[in-house]
């Protein structure tokens, strides 16, 4: 008897636990390690990391569709941030057409951030706010950012830490496939 409650306990701590783990495996993998743990995940890239130098900063485009399919996160994609073989981090990325009428769809970012990383101000749903607001959290400096570009609304988000946070925003960050 003593046995089955024990597994019960553990079963029921596991669950606890795996729900704060984010609804996508490539947004769980922690700034700072290894690259080969997001090519685990998406493939090994067809470009030869050992042809840049240890300063040069790689950003790698990802459709979260593929990547992330239940994720709730549709026609979206992310940046993979890769500087000396090393994670730097990564940047969901969401344009809606302004145009279009108001739904979850204009926050996207935001309801999947507030669902799995934790809260944001509410005010950054309400139509025609923008902005930055930085997300606290004990390992990571997640940034989110809504602003308007042209007939489409904008929202981002950046998944960092202090180590690392730098290199993602580099100006002469290179494109990579």
């Amino acid at each position: 008897m003593k046995n089955i409650f024990k597994i019960i306990l553990i079963f029921i701590i596991s669950f606890c636990l795996n729900s704060k783990l984010i609804a996508c495996e490539l947004f769980n993998v922690a700034p700072g390690s290894e690259f080969s743990n997001v090519e685990n995940i998406i493939g090994e890239i067809t470009t030869d990391l050992d042809d840049y130098n240890k300063y040069d900063v790689l950003r790698l485009e990802v459709n979260n569709d593929i990547y992330c399919p239940n994720s709730s996160l549709k026609n979206t994609f992310s940046y993979i941030f890769i500087n000396n073989k090393i994670f730097r981090g990564i940047e969901i990325n969401s344009y809606i057409q302004n145009d279009v009428e108001p739904s979850e769809k204009d926050n996207q970012v935001y309801t999947f951030i507030n669902n799995n990383l934790g809260g944001i101000d509410s005010e950054v749903a309400e139509r025609g706010w923008e902005g930055i607001k930085e997300i606290k959290t004990p390992h990571n400096i997640v940034l989110y950012s809504k602003s308007k570009k042209n007939k489409y609304t904008v929202e981002k988000v950046l998944i960092t830490n202090e180590a690392n946070y730098e290199l993602t925003y580099d100006e002469e960050l290179t494109e990579i496939n």
